[in-house]
């Protein structure tokens, strides 16, 4: 069961932080048209207008044309406005990047790099002795229930004999600040986020809580151009991230993200993720 009024609320805090995200510079405000460079909404807008920013210069920069970093209010609509090519560029979670490809809306351009650790959190003045059998019966808090840290995340209680909707149901949180505060409300003895949701947070927000336990390290972001992107536009794309993994820009880019490289998306690494294709699929279509 998903939280009511979770949408419309993530719509605004988009809304709020596209301002930021969609500034130009004005070295080459006026010339091509802009590249729509979607990311994908795992954390407030505000942040990711910061993460992003070292990104969209050097892109600016190498491609000679304005840069525009968007999202979207939340996973679902942001697939859906992925695969309908209205980013030039996106990077999403793999497994929505592996559905992408699957269904032959999206070419990947690369894989980020270390993948990221997926960790169950709980308060740290109420963590259980064993805080998977303190789950059952109540809520499981999810900032994004079609992440792929929340389908491992549903795996690994399976792993633990814990079914969703059958031993737990599901709280759904706009942010990795309302997911925390799941727990401090008392509904949710358990939260599933990745580290960097994790390391988003304030200082003293990390305080209060604790890392009960890495469950797995899933696959980093893949980054995909449109299906049908010309191959000579996607050259030069490819061209310019190579450009900013290779940039003194990348430096901040790593302390914020924890990505260090860029590399190339192989038969190998999509065939990993079949198993969540069509977990995903249902859970976009369950947030529609």
């Amino acid at each position: 069961m998903y939280a009511p009024g979770v949408r419309r609320r993530d719509w605004l805090l988009a809304s709020i932080g596209l301002t930021g995200l969609a500034a130009v510079s004005p070295a080459v405000r006026g010339q091509a048209a802009a590249l729509q460079l979607g990311v994908l909404p795992n954390v407030s807008p505000r942040r990711l207008a910061t993460i992003y920013q070292p990104l969209r210069d050097v892109l600016e920069a190498r491609l000679q044309r304005p840069v525009q970093v968007l999202t979207a209010p939340d996973f679902a609509s942001f697939h859906a406005r992925a695969v309908d090519g209205q980013y030039g560029l996106y990077i999403t979670a793999a497994n929505l990047g592996a559905l992408a490809i699957a269904d032959g809306q999206g070419q990947g351009l690369g894989q980020f790099e270390p993948g990221m650790p997926a960790l169950a959190v709980a308060l740290r003045t109420r963590a259980a002795a064993d805080p998977v059998a303190a789950l059952r019966g109540r809520r499981l808090a999810l900032a994004n229930p079609a992440s792929l840290v929340a389908l491992r995340g549903a795996l690994w209680l399976r792993e633990q004999g814990l079914e969703e909707g059958r031993d737990y149901t599901v709280a759904a949180a706009p942010n990795e600040d309302s997911l925390a505060r799941w727990l401090d409300s008392g509904d949710a003895p358990l939260a599933l986020m990745s580290r960097g949701e994790f390391d988003q947070l304030g200082d003293a927000r990390r305080q209060t809580l604790a890392v009960v336990q890495q469950f797995a390290t899933v696959p980093g972001f893949i980054v995909l151009a449109p299906a049908h992107q010309p191959a000579a536009d996607v050259a030069a794309l490819q061209a310019a991230l190579q450009a900013f993994f290779a940039s003194p820009a990348l430096a901040v880019f790593t302390a914020a993200t924890g990505v260090r490289t860029l590399r190339a998306l192989g038969r190998a690494d999509l065939a990993a993720l079949d198993v969540y294709l069509e977990p995903t699929r249902r859970r976009l279509a369950a947030a529609r």
